[in-house]
């Protein structure tokens, strides 16, 4: 199963939005982390955006990565 725009190009896009959304809507994390792990099972490969030569990216190495990202701001040292 893949994910296409009207580009035909898959959306690295949508395990971020629902990163995004799990975090504001709280009250379903549980939901969140269980459609995660479906999807992780049943959409596995996305277009890498930054590849020139075709790599695909897992939709567990995006999530990875949007959460390293927002770890990597909520705990940056604070500069004085």
């Amino acid at each position: 199963m893949r994910v296409q725009g009207s580009s035909g190009r898959n959306k690295p896009s949508v395990p971020a939005q629902i990163f995004d959304k799990a975090l504001v809507e709280t009250t379903f994390t549980a939901m969140y982390a269980q459609f995660c792990s479906d999807l992780n099972k049943n959409l596995p490969e996305f277009d890498d955006p930054d590849s020139e030569d075709g790599k695909m990216l897992t939709f567990r190495r995006i999530l990875l990565n949007k959460c390293q990202v927002r770890a990597t701001v909520l705990y940056a040292p604070v500069r004085t």
